[in-house]
């Protein structure tokens, strides 16, 4: 995706990388700003409905003005933000299987460490009776996920890679998703150093696919599952809006991520870990190392 876009001139004008930097968060707080005027004009909903209302308008906003800019100003099109029009569903789809089974693989090696177990205070909607919840929040996690893709992997990765490097649109791409959660409650050092992590996997995964259609799928699922179906902590954040399995950590902090979530523990630093050489060994064995990394 990358190196195509900087060969084949999808961006007419790239943003200058300073002023991509300083307009990444700033798209994101005045996105989220719009959205606190819409849902202020909205009837007030509660549950499910209201948590998916409230991702929807926060960022979707996000995701209109970094849209515009992408045409109007830089002057590119849809697939230079990675939105190729094939196999899109597909890839998502993919992505959503993996994004799952790497969050899975955070909550079966807490449980085998014996430090992860049920909630002895369980939200009032789980199991069978969340399903329909379920379904509801889902749709509000692709809009945040694959908004949050948007600004990093789609727009800021690809302009940066027009104006600088490949390697450094990924580094800068990755250490701004991390940033932009240092807001987050019960942040430390060690949760941001994994979703920094996150970001890099995310940002190679894309490279090799062409697209973010698949990390925003994966970070969907990772979202979905956390919150959804073990009901943890999403970045320090409760959802308390239905969930299959209503977990709880037990266990020191520096391993099950404590109140942040287990995205901040060593167990989520071990699997992040294996699953960033994993994409970076597939992209040496298709060959693309030499032509997207450089």
């Amino acid at each position: 995706m990358l190196s195509e876009l900087r060969r084949s001139g999808f961006i007419e004008r790239p943003t200058n990388p300073w002023l991509a930097v300083l307009l990444a968060p700033i798209v994101s707080i005045l996105g989220s700003v719009a959205g606190f005027f819409i849902l202020e004009a909205l009837p007030r909903s509660s549950g499910a409905v209201g948590f998916a209302l409230d991702l929807v308008a926060f960022f979707m906003p996000v995701a209109f003005l970094i849209w515009i800019w992408r045409l109007r100003v830089e002057r590119g099109d849809l697939s230079s933000l990675g939105l190729a029009r094939t196999r899109g569903l597909m890839r998502f789809g993919r992505g959503f299987g993996i994004g799952f089974l790497l969050f899975s693989t955070v909550v079966g090696g807490l449980r085998l460490l014996g430090m992860i177990g049920p909630d002895p205070t369980p939200m009032a909607v789980t199991g069978g009776s969340a399903v329909g919840a379920l379904l509801i929040v889902l749709g509000g996690w692709v809009v945040q996920a694959s908004t949050e893709e948007l600004v990093a992997r789609g727009w800021l990765m690809s302009t940066l890679s027009a104006r600088t490097s490949v390697p450094i649109a990924v580094i800068v791409s990755s250490l701004l998703f991390a940033l932009l959660h240092i807001l987050n409650q019960n942040v430390s050092v060690l949760a941001m150093a994994n979703i920094m992590l996150v970001g890099l996997f995310l940002a190679v995964y894309a490279i090799v696919e062409g697209g973010i259609w698949g990390v925003a799928g994966i970070h969907t699922a990772w979202n979905f599952a956390q919150a959804n179906v073990f009901g943890l902590e999403v970045s320090g954040n409760e959802v308390s809006v239905g969930t299959l399995w209503d977990l709880e950590e037990a266990g020191p902090g520096l391993w099950t991520g404590d109140f942040f979530g287990p995205e901040a523990g060593l167990v989520a630093t071990f699997v992040i870990s294996l699953a960033l050489a994993a994409i970076v060994l597939r992209m040496r064995q298709a060959g693309t190392a030499e032509g997207q990394l450089r």
